[in-house]
């Protein structure tokens, strides 16, 4: 299975973990944009911006601040920074 099936299908399981649990999972995606395309990659930011639960997404580049309940944090030389 590729990686880009994958990851839809832990993105499709969260409304059965959701049934099952009574609440969203987090999703925890590390550098997953890197793995790819443009377009899929502009798909999966528009998922993680509209789902209702917890996403943690670590990576090389910044996903831009929609407005939404999105916060930013960077590290630095080993630093946390907001």
């Amino acid at each position: 299975m590729t990686y880009k099936k994958v990851l839809s299908v832990k993105i499709a399981s969260a409304e059965i973990i959701k049934e099952k649990a009574e609440e969203w999972p987090i999703f925890l995606l590390d550098d997953v944009e890197a793995e790819l395309d443009d377009d899929r990659v502009n798909n999966l930011r528009e998922i993680i911006i509209n789902y209702p639960g917890q996403v943690f997404l670590t990576g090389t580049t910044l996903t831009k601040n929609t407005g939404k309940n999105l916060k930013f944090l960077e590290v630095v030389d080993g630093i946390i920074k907001h």
